[in-house]
């Protein structure tokens, strides 16, 4: 456990008789995450959305997270630094 990072995710939802469709209530999923550098308790006030996974993943991976992703970190999920 002392290298691992826990990333427990939905997918996302449908709107109407859609699914996967661009609306906020189709891109923000349920998202949790546990590890060593995520301080116990922590409450994300930003909305996380399917595709910030990946910049999280790369982010812990040690990777650059290119510019043009759409992905983000989410504020205050790691306390320690890259």
């Amino acid at each position: 456990m002392e290298d691992t990072l826990i990333i427990l995710t939905a997918n996302h939802g449908g709107k109407g008789t859609g699914h996967g469709g661009n609306s906020p209530e189709e891109r923000t999923v349920f998202w949790a995450a546990k590890g060593k550098s995520i301080a116990p308790g922590t409450l994300l006030s930003d909305e996380v959305e399917v595709v910030d996974t990946a910049a999280v993943a790369a982010r812990t991976l040690r990777l650059d997270i290119p510019e043009n992703w759409d992905a983000k970190i989410p504020t205050g999920l790691f306390q320690d630094k890259k």
